[in-house]
């Protein structure tokens, strides 16, 4: 079995079987990925803390007929002020869901998991919504640019104006591009 080194940022999970969770991680090397975490639902677990939504962590993980298994992981950002403030969480529950959606299972993006560490770094510093709300912006313009769904040329130009329609415009489009609900939406 092929053992294999990463870092990620846990963007879903879900439970599977009694004791285990899926995991899906959006990572540095290897893109989106599911992964197994054995036994981390059971109270004895060392590693459920290091598994916890939105934490970035560095695993390994053994290969497996249809998901990884995670046997090591640590974790290198916990974004507790991200979490812990539910204004702010709300655009990181939207960031995460529009990486699930527009990422393929082990599609690279490097520069887009770059841009995903600089937002929630942004975010955690925002002092007002206005501000929040602009970092979101971004990112989902380089997320559509990253997919090719982009072009100045033409998205560009209905961008112009005032805050409240380029909003609504960006929202609408990509609805129209993933042809379903965008869930976080309905919070923001």
């Amino acid at each position: 079995m092929l053992l294999f080194t990463d870092e990620g940022f846990i963007i879903r999970r879900f439970p599977f079987g009694e004791g285990d969770v899926v995991l899906v991680v959006f990572s540095k090397n290897h893109g989106k990925l599911r992964l197994v975490a054995k036994g981390v639902r059971k109270i004895s677990s060392r590693r459920s803390g290091h598994l916890t939504l939105f934490n970035q962590v560095e695993f390994q993980a053994r290969q497996g007929n249809e998901l990884s298994i995670i046997s090591e992981v640590r974790t290198l950002n916990s974004y507790d002020a991200l979490k812990s403030d539910t204004d702010v969480s709300r655009y990181v529950y939207y960031l995460a869901e529009l990486l699930d959606v527009f990422t393929q299972e082990e599609e690279k993006h490097y520069s887009l998991y770059k841009q995903l560490l600089t937002a929630l770094e942004l975010l955690s510093n925002t002092q007002s919504a206005a501000d929040a709300y602009s970092v979101v912006e971004n990112f989902e313009i380089v997320l559509l640019k990253e997919m090719g769904f982009w072009s100045d040329d033409v998205q560009g130009r209905e961008l112009q104006g005032e805050q409240g329609k380029r909003s609504e415009y960006l929202k609408s489009y990509i609805q129209s591009l993933t042809g379903k609900r965008i869930n976080s939406l309905r919070v923001l």
